[in-house]
């Protein structure tokens, strides 16, 4: 099967063309969603499946124009396999855990172009939409990790016990988004990682890495503070529909 992973250069996208073995396109190797027509990307590839794991939520352009850009790259894929990976930031964090059928509720405009894109593969006749929580990788050192870790040695750091998420290690998603390229679902997956605090999180993974976190202080996220409380994800219908699995952080590093 001939896969295009539509942000393939970056962490996500090339563990997914590694595993694949599909061929990687983005802004670094000449195209873009926002300026470059989808429909002659994939004339000149003809893949069976393609794969989106670019991050495009993140460009700042207007949501007129993101949404027919969107709109014209899914309706380019027609007939073919379309994957999409979105996020947890579909939800504002303020009732997780959050089921795939839940209702979205974006907190920011990120979110909101997530939302929009998963809203045209969900008219696409062979598409699937797969939601990570935060992806990390151990090599390299992930940049939030890095951070922490550099800020241990450093003398030490405090990081949230009281922010919820379900992070996911960058070869566990690669699995699941090659299974379900190949395979015939449609509808939304969670990537179901364990919910774990800030801290928790931090603590585990730099733990198994073999980090020294005596210094590590779980605090309390400030009242006035903006951030998305708990945006952790449950993913029955992963676990039992998909073979990919997603391991806690001590098992993934």
């Amino acid at each position: 099967m001939d896969v295009l992973v539509v942000g393939g250069t970056g962490l996500l996208g090339s563990a997914v063309v590694d595993r694949t073995g599909g061929t990687a396109v983005s802004r670094r190797t000449g195209f873009d969603v926002f300026d470059d027509d989808p429909a002659d990307l994939l004339a000149a590839h003809d893949p069976d499946a393609v794969v989106v794991a670019a991050s495009v939520e993140q460009q700042s352009v207007p949501i007129p124009d993101y949404v027919d850009a969107v709109t014209a790259f899914v309706e380019a894929c027609a007939g073919r396999r379309l994957v999409y990976v979105s996020s947890d930031a579909v939800f504002d964090g303020d009732a997780g855990p959050y089921e795939p059928g839940d209702i979205r509720t974006p907190g920011d405009a990120p979110g909101r172009r997530l939302q929009v894109f998963e809203d045209q593969v969900e008219r696409h006749d062979d598409g699937v939409v797969l939601r990570p929580g935060a992806v990390y990788a151990g090599d390299p050192l992930s940049p939030r990790l890095a951070d922490t870790r550099d800020a241990l040695a450093d003398g030490g750091c405090e990081r949230y016990d009281d922010v919820y998420r379900s992070p996911a290690h960058v070869d566990d998603v690669a699995a699941a988004v090659a299974e379900l390229a190949a395979g015939g679902w449609t509808g939304v997956f969670h990537a179901p990682g364990p919910r774990l605090s800030v801290y928790e999180f931090h603590e585990r993974a730099l733990s198994a890495l073999g980090v020294d976190t005596t210094n590590l202080e779980p605090v309390s996220a400030p009242e006035e503070d903006s951030v998305a409380r708990d945006r952790s994800l449950r993913g029955p219908r992963f676990e039992t529909e998909l073979d990919a699995t997603v391991r806690p952080p001590e098992d993934a590093l």
